[in-house]
């Protein structure tokens, strides 16, 4: 079976899964999973990754630091951009899409002989430990999917994990909590007995949560020192950099090279400078326009749309984006995978609104991601601006990174 007609086929038998589940009950599901598996989660070294702000990029960068190294690594992180595969990437690299469904399929056939009926997040997840044994992995890079506690990743029992806590702040919160104690809390929740953490120093309300559950399970809390760089990519390198420099012993290099996707990602797009990134509550945004206005302040024009989940923040976030720029396209998305059980952006009257009391001088409605970049590039030529941001959801910068890379593609084959 083909690459596509596999995951076809696995999105069907995931289809009956209840999502729902919450709390202990779910983390139970994915438990009695990797028990019918032998628990090759517990069979290579790893580094976990939780956090609000920062972890995607952090993960990324532990993992290049380690197979620069000359460790076999793999990573995992969600949700992925073009295809599934970034689910499992191997040495930097994803499969080959003949190979992934090799291997897919042999996964996906011992599921359903086991019996047992785990969600989208859970299965790719035990796929991905699965696989990191098959390919005799020095290390895996884990990247937590919502919290930390109760996720499907949580299921490393190891003492020598590597334990890494990125910013936290206000998001998901209908699920994680109102406070930043509830939150910190479940992040905080990856931290097992021997476990290494380390962490930039955040707020009382976080670092006692974080100490509390160190000192309860017996884990040693390393605070990394900040060097407060406004390039957050400079900082989520940094601290992924000196866990792995006390914990495995090397030395980290410099990944100035190295773009993760859809974080802060630089393309050249019909003669612009295209920055994409999936920034979409106050703690990440403000972080971007501070890297943003770090790197010039040129005129730019913006692209955003924001989730319907994001209505309360709606407001801080555009007076955010609003230091950007005065000028702004606005974009509409639907995602409809099972993982995230269909969503979609805000309604564009109640953006454009929003926009307008920001301060935003100039609010057009752009449409889906290739009708509002079509609509911000010609805007731009019209004024002489050379920028376009992309930002405020990262199902936007999925469909917009996707838009300007099958261009970059088709002009690369003519």
């Amino acid at each position: 079976m083909d690459f596509d007609s596999l995951v076809g086929e696995v999105n069907e038998f995931l289809g009956a899964t209840d999502i729902f589940v919450r709390g202990d009950q779910k983390l139970q599901r994915m438990r009695d999973l990797m028990a019918a598996l032998g628990n090759p989660q517990n069979e290579v070294r790893a580094v976990h990754v939780a956090g609000t702000s920062g972890k995607t990029s952090t993960a990324y960068f532990a993992a290049e630091f380690l197979r620069r190294a000359g460790y076999e690594v793999g990573l995992t992180v969600s949700p992925h951009i073009e295809d599934v595969r970034e689910r499992a990437i191997i040495g930097g690299e994803v499969l080959s899409k003949g190979e992934y469904a090799g291997r897919l399929a042999e996964f996906l056939e011992l599921v359903r002989e086991i019996g047992l009926q785990p969600s989208y997040f859970e299965f790719y997840m035990a796929f991905f430990y699965w696989l990191a044994v098959w390919e005799k992995l020095d290390f895996v890079v884990v990247e937590t999917g919502l919290g930390g506690l109760h996720d499907g990743s949580n299921v490393i029992s190891r003492p020598d994990k590597i334990c890494i806590i990125t910013d936290i702040g206000f998001d998901h919160m209908e699920i994680l909590g109102e406070s930043l104690a509830e939150i910190a809390e479940q992040k905080a929740g990856i931290i097992q007995s021997g476990n290494a953490v380390f962490m930039y120093e955040q707020g009382l309300e976080v670092m006692d949560v974080v100490r509390a559950r160190c000192e309860e399970v017996g884990a040693k809390l390393t605070v990394v020192r900040d060097d407060e760089s406004p390039d957050f990519q400079v900082r989520n390198a940094g601290l992924a950099a000196q866990a792995l420099e006390e914990q495995v012993g090397l030395t980290p290099g410099d990944l100035a090279d190295m773009q993760v996707p859809a974080r802060a990602e630089e393309f050249s797009w019909r003669g612009k400078k295209v920055i994409l990134d999936g920034a979409h509550n106050p703690q990440k945004l403000r972080a971007f326009a501070d890297f943003v206005k770090s790197r010039g302040d040129e005129a730019a024009i913006l692209v955003v749309s924001f989730g319907a989940n994001k209505a309360a923040s709606l407001a801080e976030n555009l007076a955010i984006l609003r230091e950007l720029g005065e000028r702004v396209v606005l974009a509409s998305f639907q995602d409809m995978s099972l993982e995230t059980n269909f969503r979609e952006s805000l309604d564009f009257a109640v953006m454009e609104e929003a926009a307008k009391e920001a301060g935003f001088g100039d609010v057009e409605v752009g449409g889906a991601a290739e009708s509002a970049l079509e609509r911000a590039a010609k805007k731009a030529d019209e004024l002489g601006v050379k920028k376009i941001i992309v930002v405020g959801s990262f199902f936007l910068a999925s469909d917009a990174r996707r838009v300007m890379m099958d261009k970059i593609k088709l002009l690369t084959t003519q």
